[in-house]
């Protein structure tokens, strides 16, 4: 679950409607999480993808094969 790895806060933003952003415990980022607005993707997508400070961070993709070397 991405709240394991995430804290979840209200910030208002520039319009001062108070929005549920996740704040990466590992390295700091702050990326929108508002259920209602645009869900808990983008920390997954973080944690899995982008913060190489996290332990389920996979390294390389995962959609492409590895080709073995002939010989």
């Amino acid at each position: 679950m991405v709240w394991d790895h995430c804290t979840k806060i209200r910030k208002k933003d520039d319009t001062g409607v108070e929005r549920i952003i996740g704040v990466c415990n590992y390295c700091k980022a702050e990326m929108s999480a508002d259920p209602k607005r645009n869900g808990t993707t983008g920390l997954k997508t973080h944690l899995e993808r982008r913060c190489k400070l996290s332990p389920i961070y996979a390294k390389g993709d995962a959609n492409q094969s590895v080709l073995a070397q002939g010989g």
